[in-house]
């Protein structure tokens, strides 16, 4: 596997291309904004999108996702079944607040706990981390695990959104993410990488 990380929105969130080396599949993780960027990315590097990812489906998640779908007409969107219902609403996604417009999407398909998703040779495995958010999910593979605003460098995530919830947050990250090799690396929705062994003797939340 090999991957991008991709300052969006003026460097305030983090989007991610992930892709298979020898066969250029790629997936694009929470494009959240700046499609021009993400398309630059996926045409310089000659990759073939496979999905569109989401972590979650907050506005700074998923500002770019229609532009890209529009480009590449047989992207397809998961995000995991839990978060269906906030991925449609605007009001329930936030993306009146964040964006210059509504967002309302439908997903192609949707994901669960410990579902693999095969990007060429790849197996990107789903954790289910809700807390931020009902649906809020990672994607591990190859010792790297992409979090969404679930878990960030010495933070965890906001949980005074709809659905939030501290202390199924906190529990989250227990025991779906520190029960992960201390070497794994996590790339959160915002801010800069860690490792999932300092986040267990650093971070003050827990």
């Amino acid at each position: 596997m090999e991957y991008i990380k991709l300052p969006l929105g003026n460097g305030q969130m983090n989007g991610y291309i992930i892709f298979d080396k020898d066969s250029k599949e790629a997936a694009i993780i929470d494009p959240g904004y700046d499609f021009k960027i993400i398309n630059k990315n996926i045409l310089d590097l000659d990759l073939t999108p496979k999905y569109i990812l989401l972590t979650h489906s907050h506005g700074d998640h998923i500002g770019a996702v229609e532009e890209l779908k529009d480009n590449y007409k047989n992207l397809k969107l998961g995000i995991n079944v839990n978060e269906v219902e906030m991925l449609y609403r605007a009001e329930l996604n936030l993306s009146s607040m964040i964006q210059p417009r509504e967002i309302s999407l439908e997903s192609d398909f949707t994901f669960i706990d410990g579902e693999i998703i095969k990007l060429g040779e790849d197996e990107i495995k789903v954790l289910h981390i809700p807390g931020h958010s009902p649906g809020g999910s990672g994607f591990l593979i190859d010792g790297h695990v992409f979090v969404g605003d679930s878990l960030f460098k010495m933070s965890i995530g906001r949980t005074d959104f709809y659905m939030g919830d501290l202390q199924v947050l906190l529990t989250s990250i227990k025991t779906k993410l520190f029960i992960l090799d201390g070497e794994t690396i996590v790339h959160p929705g915002h801010g800069p990488d860690t490792s999932i062994a300092f986040e267990i003797e650093r971070n003050p939340f827990f």
